[in-house]
């Protein structure tokens, strides 16, 4: 199971209650740790999430645009509500107030790391207040091994969960004379508890064993000797559960990091802690560019890379590994619910890492962020270099919504008649499709053999056969019916990478065959761009103008170009769904029954749908070209 595969998206919802209490009884153990913020949850518009997002300083707006051209790409329902603050001292406190608010107002962000100046007279770290202020309390990085980066430790996966609003870190600093400085580490049982209990329920909620804290408390006995306390009381009640407690010092800690990393499941520990072990951990598996991580508090939720560098030196150069962004966005992705899309961006950037072929520079390759990104796109896909190169970006969009496309019901066929299908009327509709040179999705068909005793010369999808059992009109009728049910005739969407496959047609069965753009039958009149691209070969010159309406009816009656009945509709579906719009034209016969209707008729009385004079659904449809 991945590392991040069960990430809590805020803290306990009563957690700040009874840490205030102090309570000595013993508690339930919770299990909460995982869920969303018990406020407001985040914005969402039509289906459609909001999330703040904060490119940050040094390489953070290029490692972000990896982002948004994934999530683009991957059709993923998130939109962005970009702040481009910075904390260069010339940056405007304007725009960073204009930040917060759209943290407040959205609930969870994606940010990049923000400069921090040195020297007196500076502005204290905007990364800290923002934790400060929307206390956000909890850091949480994943220090795990991925297979493909080398690295001394082939074991290390560890989660280090670092209280984040007070201690050293907390910049709290004054100067009471010239030449003397005091530095204020404040620490609170409040606190401590919170983030203790966050740590236990966090290792229950994910499996772990053991929980770590660090500390200093043989010098430092008051702060760190409350935290330590603190977190051996928290631990008394989850023994029952079985989640061992341990303690360490944090310089040990550091040694014991660099040799034995095994040892460790889930560490806690106070602010600066963090910041330092944070930072040995990320070393041990890979780099900063490979540690995904995330900010939780009550009510908001902020997701960025775990080991917080800017990386200036390599800005601009496309050099950056935008690896731990885009594991911090799946993060994301878990806290909206979207586990769907983030299981198959996180497949796919460990697909890509551990193939070893496109490397960025911090992991010994050459690749550019760019192309690592494309590299994720095209192993999300599942489509060769050569065709991913080729496609552009609406097919690829259409690729992904075929891809996680998932029926919304059982089809018009009620359940009580599904059992009285027959296990040989039982079959499947390919719909292959191609990326063609133009960029565009295009989608073969072939033309029915004259010679069949159903449909012959009709347009239709490559396939089917002479069937002994057709043996009547009414006979082909009800298998028409059928064949339109997605429950008796299932349509499989192949996409074809490798268009060397030499394409032979049983001339027993198929006339001929040629390609369409895919969007093209979503449209009445046929723009010019899309009758120029249709592969037409020599043998079906007549068919130049395959359609999506019916030939039965008197005014197309005799004409060969028309795909037909069930084809028709099963391609006017999967078009509709791959480019997720409907169609120009009226695509139902004025007056005619519903093809739930027509399936229950062909079930009660074949003769009936004679008597009935039905048409077929699909309107009559001619191409003005």
């Amino acid at each position: 199971m991945s590392v991040l595969s069960k990430v809590p998206c805020a803290a306990l919802s009563n957690a700040s209650r009874q840490a205030s209490r102090l309570s000595q009884r013993p508690r339930a153990v919770s299990t909460l740790s995982a869920q969303t913020p018990v406020s407001k949850g985040p914005t969402k518009y039509g289906g459609v999430y909001t999330a703040t997002l904060i490119p940050g300083d040094g390489v953070g707006k290029e490692i972000t645009d990896s982002v948004k051209e994934i999530f683009d790409n991957c059709n993923v329902p998130v939109e962005w509500e970009q702040c481009d603050v910075s904390g260069d001292p010339e940056g405007s406190a304007s725009q960073f107030q204009q930040a917060m608010d759209s943290l407040r107002r959205n609930k969870v962000g994606l940010k990049g790391t923000l400069f921090t100046p040195t020297g007196a007279g500076s502005h204290n770290s905007w990364n800290v207040a923002m934790r400060q202020q929307l206390d956000i309390y909890a850091s949480m990085v994943f220090c795990k091994t991925l297979k493909g980066v080398p690295t001394r430790h082939s074991n290390v996966d560890f989660v280090i969960i670092r209280e984040n609003t007070e201690g050293e870190y907390s910049g709290l600093e004054h100067s009471p004379a010239p030449g003397i400085v005091e530095s204020l580490k404040v620490s609170t049982r409040f606190k401590a508890e919170r983030i203790s209990r966050l740590a236990f329920d966090f290792a229950l909620k994910n499996n772990r064993k053991k929980v770590t804290c660090v500390h200093k408390a043989n010098i430092m006995k008051l702060g760190d000797g409350l935290f330590l306390n603190t977190f051996r009381r928290v631990a008394e009640e989850y023994k029952s559960v079985g989640i061992e407690p341990s303690e360490m010092i944090v310089d040990n800690t550091s040694m014991q990091l660099v040799g034995r990393p095994d040892q460790f499941d889930v560490m806690v520990m106070p602010n600066l802690y963090g910041n330092i072990v944070s930072n040995i951990g990320a070393a041990l598996v890979g780099g900063p560019g490979t540690v995904p991580g995330a900010n939780i508090g009550r009510d908001y939720a902020l997701y960025e890379p775990g080991s917080r560098h800017v990386a200036r030196d390599i800005m601009g150069t496309n050099k950056a590994n935008p690896t731990a962004m885009v594991l911090s966005a799946t993060m994301m992705l878990r806290h909206f619910g979207l586990d769907y899309q983030a299981n198959l961006i996180t497949a796919a950037v460990y697909r890509v890492i551990s193939e070893g072929k496109v490397r960025t520079a911090d992991l010994g390759g050459n690749a550019t962020t760019q192309e690592f990104t494309q590299a994720v796109l095209q192993h999300f896909l599942g489509i060769p270099d050569p065709v991913i190169q080729l496609a552009d970006r609406q097919a690829r969009e259409a690729i992904l919504r075929l891809h996680a496309y998932k029926p919304q019901n059982d089809g018009p066929l009620p359940r009580a008649l599904q059992s009285k299908i027959p296990a040989y009327r039982s079959a499947g509709l390919l719909v292959p499709v191609h990326v063609g040179n133009d960029g565009r999705l295009h989608v073969l068909l072939t033309v029915r053999a004259q010679g069949l005793n159903s449909h012959g010369g009709d347009t239709a999808f490559p396939g089917g056969r002479f069937e002994l059992y057709d043996k009547d009109i009414e006979y082909t009728a009800m298998e028409t019916f059928l064949s339109a049910n997605e429950l008796a005739v299932t349509p499989i969407v192949a996409f074809i990478t490798d268009m060397t496959l030499p394409l032979r047609a049983n001339t027993n069965e198929v006339s001929a065959m040629f390609t369409i753009p895919f969007e093209s039958v979503l449209f009445e009149t046929l723009p010019p761009a899309f009758y120029n691209n249709m592969d037409i070969t020599p043998q079906s010159e007549r068919y130049s103008t395959p359609l999506p309406g019916s030939t039965e009816t008197p005014e197309s009656a005799g004409s060969t170009g028309d795909a037909t009945w069930h084809t028709a509709d099963v391609l006017l579906r999967a078009a509709i769904v791959a480019y997720g719009r409907e169609p120009t034209y009226a695509a139902n016969v004025k007056d005619q029954p519903s093809q739930a209707a027509l399936l229950r008729l062909a079930f009660a009385s074949p003769h009936a749908v004679r008597e009935r004079n039905v048409r077929p659904r699909i309107r009559p449809w001619k191409a003005k070209v």
